[in-house]
């Protein structure tokens, strides 16, 4: 074969080549190989802590909350990223009950071992210690090392919490609805003193607007400093009731429309609200992109001494363990889905010796539980279940 043959030859074979990779390109083959991380978020609702409760925890030496918790710790320490909402203060001693809820500080070394990684404290009894009960509440947060999103001691101090999991940084935000005036406002009636107004991250329907624009700076902040991922932490709502109100569905869809947050997690009412899916648009030279954002309207009690015998209410003696399931696409640095996962979880009171509270997950394994063994409830939990499932839509058959 001559020269020229072999040129031809040679000439034909790279268009091959080239046809084949474009070829390749256009099917996928040489698509970048996508890195996709998945990261569960959990919220665990009011822990709300009433006067029988801690002294239920009381020692010799002190207060022991941990036996409280011991059922669901392996569920709290699966997820990625733990939190709840703390809804008592640690404003030492004298300690109290409801109306002005002061804690023990053991209980906040208890949640830790838990597995909780952090609390939200924007929630009406925030100030039931006053200014000092507030920044004292603060200090051991910070002593034992659970992270707080809601108040902070200095205007200049990040109005979120941040945690890193699996190189994908996410971001809490926590809001409360507050009483009063934007310059005189109160939580469950207590004033928030003049300096810490700008502390606390707070909403009114009479100030609707300029407040999400203020959770809209507060992501942008968060944005700014690295977050992949935001989530919102709504106190709001009316107390005992199943439904949300308009003011719930309002802010939430002003979120959603006015900033970019990507998850709403929401607590206050005592009992577990439904959930939503509600989607945000956004336009482009390719077309309009809807982006799906997940709402937990409530998420109810964590623990608390609500329950039917005080309340005449059962609703309040359960709640979630509730989960956003989160599939993050780090090669594009976008958020590709977020799933709800939620796990009811009942309060189980009994006499043993003294009173005791154990949280208990309303999962198939119901008979397992130590606490059930011991206090006689199993048939109360069942039914706790029933209605849980009932609400949450969740099909037993399936299960």
């Amino acid at each position: 074969m001559g020269k020229r043959g072999k040129v031809i030859i040679a000439l034909c074979l790279l268009v091959v080549l080239v046809a084949g990779a474009i070829l390749a390109y256009g099917t996928g083959m040489m698509d970048k190989e996508h890195e996709k991380v998945k990261i569960s978020v959990m919220f665990g609702g009011d822990l709300l802590i009433h006067m029988p409760v801690y002294q239920s925890a009381q020692t010799g030496e002190g207060y022991d909350f941990l036996p409280m918790f011991r059922e669901i710790r392996p569920y709290v320490e699966r997820a990625d990223i733990a939190v709840a909402n703390l809804e008592t203060t640690f404003s030492g001693r004298p300690y109290s009950g409801y109306p002005l809820l002061r804690c023990p500080d053991e209980l906040a070394g208890d949640i830790k071992e838990t597995g909780f990684d952090g609390v939200t404290n924007a929630n009406n009894h925030a100030f039931d210690g006053g200014r000092d009960g507030a920044l004292r509440t603060l200090d051991v947060l910070d002593d034992t090392g659970l992270k707080s999103s809601g108040i902070r001691e200095e205007k200049k101090d990040p109005p979120y919490m941040m945690f890193k999991r699996k190189g994908v940084d996410i971001a809490i935000l926590a809001y409360t609805y507050r009483e009063g005036t934007p310059e005189a406002p109160t939580l469950n009636y207590n004033p928030i003193s003049g300096d810490m107004i700008e502390n606390v991250n707070t909403f009114s329907p009479d100030t609707v607007k300029q407040d999400v624009r203020e959770i809209a700076k507060d992501e942008k902040q968060a944005r700014e400093k690295g977050a992949d991922v935001v989530i919102l932490c709504c106190h709001w709502g009316q107390e005992y009731q199943p439904e949300q109100n308009s003011f719930q569905e309002e802010l939430a869809d002003m979120v959603v429309d006015e900033t970019g947050i990507d998850a709403i997690f929401g607590g206050h009412p005592h009992v577990v609200q439904p959930s939503d899916v509600l989607e945000r648009e956004s336009r482009s030279d390719e077309g309009v992109d809807v982006t799906k954002v997940p709402v937990y309207y409530s998420v109810g009690n964590l623990i608390s001494n609500q329950r039917r015998e005080t309340l005449g209410n059962s609703d309040t003696e359960w709640g979630l363990l509730a989960s956003f399931d989160i599939t993050y696409d780090k090669t594009d640095d976008r958020v590709e889905r977020i799933k709800m996962d939620p796990l009811p979880v009942w309060v189980d009171k009994y006499y043993s010796g003294s009173t005791r509270y154990v949280i208990v997950p309303l999962d198939d394994d119901l008979g397992d539980s130590d606490a059930l063994d011991t206090s006689g409830n199993l048939s109360l939990a069942e039914a706790a279940r029933e209605e849980a499932y009932e609400r949450l839509g969740i099909d037993k058959k399936e299960d």
